[in-house]
């Protein structure tokens, strides 16, 4: 009931029909029908190259090394780990996906698509447009009708998510683009036998994207409108390009929440959604249709919105909810800058980039992203309460950031709540722990969503939400914002009213520094446990008490913490690190086991995770209580912008 609640009835309906559908056999029967008829009827349409990329406007590279471990054999998973051979695992390619059974727990069905989504051939595509080489489409193709001859349409488990299928869809009609130099119309029989039966494998599980309301839904509408636009003269090529410009309209004015949020909450899923809209707007540039004027605004807030998460330095964002690994066009930059992303963005919906000129205007040449008509991009934003509700601090070279968001509409991500990130000449002081594994990865597999992980506060060690599997929390808890000056922020969180506990929190620029406060309210004589978890880097770290004062020194900063309050039995912290306890003062009450394995762990990355330091800090009393979490840093030489020690 409480699902039902969440999700609502229309949803849960559409998730009943999608069942129906793949357990019943009809999507079985139906793609067996359609598939006869589409290989019938080939050889008659034509595939039409999309027009975007000049390779002038590329900036030269002499380091091809990428795209000749590709055409080696060895490709980068999720764009970040060490070479692996390039080769598509086959499961049940006889059986239609519907009949693929359940995935092993023992094994990530991700790392069996990660390579089938074809993410590699840009780097190929980019090796073609500097040097001309015929070897990268000729590797290429090769890979393709390997692909498609050991995975056929319909059948596998490469084929049992229409979202997958869609990005694949995406980059083998980007790739064939590039690599016929936008030249004449012509005709490719096992091209065009994928991309059709691409789109009707889409088509059959509508009603799950639907459902989830996320980026599947988004991803899978752009996968129809690319089938519809690179073989137009196909039959159903137009009901494949208006259904899905219908649903990625419907997907946007959905997920894209009132202050520009993207409905997942997550900065990765995020990123993806834009790089949709990029090749969503490429696409309407070849049938020369414009954006609806509506959506500007909601597309300029969501740019912000995200703009907001990034330091301006590196590129990169705070790791904020899911971050599965996801980077549909990689280039400009590697996979954790985003400015490639948000300044190709900003040019077509501002008519302005975001940053100076850089390596990552290369992703905004190579989609044309060019500005809007000076009419559509000069529709004024919205100015509301819900604008602000990111809130972030500047100050010189470092910046620092409170989460707090209101669930208004979707299901949230992680469990973090007034987490603080605080950002340093453009490195992360202070850390999110990231996602790692949703399978295959015991004692983890997503369970690094918790709110005892993350840069906030737990009373009692109760989580501030129900746990109703690895993608959904119940009994939703939202921020509430309290203030949102230049120099102080602040924002209340509603998770332990039940029990009769407040907990505020507030961020302070002070000198050379930050300063959290924790204001902790509770009116009853119980005696409560409040623990502050801060995830830092690996790095030697001194922690000491003196007086009721904590202190954790590093190279690169001075953590202080004091508690004040009504009664204040003790106060403890514990030093954990890759989940093992190295050291603990003063805990009356010690973190539990089962969460300290889980703790001094972070995931830049999916599939990577790596040793960090959780700092947590233990405060028992009884009654109102304030905490103070004061975050000391070197001064910067003036000369270089560099930290001069502590």
């Amino acid at each position: 009931m409480k699902t039902l609640s969440a999700l609502g009835l229309r949803r849960c309906v559409r998730f009943a029909r999608y069942l129906l559908i793949a357990k019943s056999g009809w999507a079985r029967i139906r793609e067996r029908r359609i598939g006869k008829r589409i290989r019938l009827g080939l050889g008659k349409a034509r595939f039409y190259p999309i027009v975007g990329t000049q390779p002038s406007a590329l900036q030269p590279r002499s380091d091809l090394r990428i795209a000749d471990e590709i055409a080696g054999g060895f490709y980068r998973p999720y764009q970040t780990q060490p070479p692996q051979p390039l080769v598509f695992p086959r499961s049940a390619p006889d059986r239609h996906w519907s009949r693929t059974g359940d995935f092993s727990d023992s094994s990530d069905i991700k790392d069996v698509w990660e390579p089938a989504r074809f993410g590699w051939a840009s780097e190929l595509a980019r090796a073609w447009l500097l040097s001309g080489n015929p070897r990268y489409p000729t590797v290429f193709r090769a890979f393709f009708e390997r692909f498609i001859t050991e995975n056929p349409p319909f059948n596998g488990v490469q084929a049992v998510s229409a979202q997958e299928v869609a990005l694949r869809l995406i980059q083998v009609s980007f790739a064939s683009s590039v690599f016929s130099r936008g030249g004449e119309p012509f005709a490719d029989p096992l091209l065009e036998w994928f991309v059709r039966c691409a789109a009707e494998r889409i088509l059959t599980t509508r009603d799950y994207a639907i459902a989830q309301n996320n980026n599947h839904w988004l991803s899978e509408a752009a996968g129809l409108m690319t089938a519809g636009s690179v073989f137009p003269d196909a039959p159903s090529a137009d009901r494949y390009f208006e259904r899905g410009w219908r649903d990625f309209q419907a997907a946007l004015a959905a997920q894209i929440l009132p202050d520009g949020e993207y409905v997942q909450y997550s900065a990765n899923y995020h990123r993806l959604a834009l790089q949709l809209v990029l090749w969503v707007n490429l696409l309407l540039q070849q049938r020369a249709l414009n954006w609806p004027e509506k959506l500007i605004p909601v597309l300029q807030r969501t740019i912000r919105r995200l703009a907001d998460q990034v330091d301006a330095l590196s590129g990169r964002a705070n790791n904020v909810g899911h971050n599965d690994g996801a980077n549909l066009f990689a280039f400009g930059a590697d996979f954790s800058d985003y400015r490639p992303t948000l300044q190709a963005c900003a040019r077509v919906f501002f008519g302005r980039p975001l940053y100076a000129s850089g390596s990552w205007d290369e992703l905004g040449e190579i989609l044309n992203a060019r500005p809007l008509a000076e009419s559509l991009i000069a529709v004024p934003a919205l100015s509301t309460y819900f604008n602000r509700t990111f809130l972030r601090i500047d100050s010189e070279r470092d910046w620092a950031s409170l989460r707090a968001v209101a669930f208004r509409r979707d299901r949230p991500a992680h469990a973090d709540q007034l987490h603080v990130s605080i950002w340093r000449e453009g490195k992360a002081l202070t850390l999110d722990p990231g996602t790692y594994r949703y399978n295959g990865a015991p004692r983890f597999e997503n369970r690094l969503k918790y709110a005892a992980l993350h840069n906030g506060v737990v009373i009692d060690d109760r989580e501030p939400m129900t746990d109703a599997g690895k993608f959904l929390w119940l009994d939703w808890k939202s921020a509430r914002i309290l203030a949102n000056d230049p120099d102080r922020l602040a924002a209340e969180h509603f998770a332990y009213r039940h029990i009769g506990v407040s907990t505020k929190r507030r961020l302070i620029r002070i000198d050379r520094g930050w300063r959290v406060i924790d204001e902790i309210g509770s009116k009853s004589s119980s005696v409560r446990i409040a623990r502050i978890n801060w995830l830092v880097a690996d790095e030697p770290i001194d922690i000491m008490i003196d007086t009721g004062v904590i202190q954790a020194v590093s190279a690169n900063y001075t953590l202080r913490l004091r508690a004040d309050g009504q009664k204040i039995i003790s106060v403890g912290a514990a030093y954990i690190r890759a989940g093992k306890l190295v050291r603990e003062i003063g805990a009356l009450k010690p973190v539990p086991r089962e969460m300290t394995a889980l703790m001094g762990w972070v995931s830049p990355v999916y599939a990577a995770i790596q040793p960090a330091v959780s700092l947590v800090f233990t405060v028992v009393g009884v009654g109102d209580m304030n905490l103070t979490s004061d975050w000391i840093v070197p001064p910067l030489d003036s000369a270089t912008n560099r930290s001069l020690g502590n």
